[in-house]
């Protein structure tokens, strides 16, 4: 499963400790390898990453036990990928035509 977690923080209001604590769990997260990608948001202290993992609890666990947990916030929406997405229309598809015909 693919997750996009975008993240909100206030590094401004950070002590050094802290700040440097931030900075060793984004790249704690950078070198995992259910990291896929991560950006950071022009202008904001936004990041966006995608994670791929097994299951929820996975990404729960990977995103609760790094250092950066407690100072940031997530919004986390679950992707599906092109073909699984296709394949859903393919069925839309055939239920609005079966309603049709009826």
């Amino acid at each position: 499963m693919e997750f996009l977690v975008m993240s909100k923080s206030n590094t401004a209001k950070l002590d050094l400790e802290e700040f440097r604590k931030v900075r060793n769990g984004l790249k704690q997260l950078e070198n995992d390898p259910r990291t896929k990608a991560m950006y950071g948001v022009a202008g904001r202290e936004e990041g966006v990453m995608i994670y791929e993992v097994e299951t929820a609890g996975e990404l729960d666990e990977l995103l609760n036990l790094n250092p950066i947990s407690g100072i940031k916030d997530h919004d986390i929406i679950p992707l599906v990928v092109v073909e699984e997405r296709n394949v859903l229309l393919d069925k839309v598809e055939r239920h609005l035509q079966a309603e049709e015909a009826a």
